[in-house]
């Protein structure tokens, strides 16, 4: 094996590529955490949506950056630029 394919590859979570301060990330996770204990799931981006830390736009943008970063980060796509 060459040594990229020994690296372990860090995907970043949604959370980073949003501009939002992580005092409201950490709140609305602790919701994330409260839901799922009565059987609901929310998915981080959309639950910063609906407490309007952030508009859909920008958690749109921050889903692509994180999408391409992972492909990026594939083997198959790697070696191509964002163009």
């Amino acid at each position: 094996m060459t040594e990229d394919k020994d690296k372990k590859r860090y995907f970043k979570k949604i959370g980073e590529y949003l501009d939002c301060d992580s005092t409201i990330i950490e709140r609305v996770t602790d919701m994330q955490r409260k839901m799922e204990t009565i059987g609901r799931r929310g998915l981080l981006g959309e639950l910063l949506v609906t407490q309007n830390a952030i508009t859909l736009e920008a958690l749109m943008e921050a889903v692509l950056q994180q999408r391409l970063d992972r492909l990026q980060q594939s083997d198959i796509f790697s070696g191509l630029s964002l163009d």
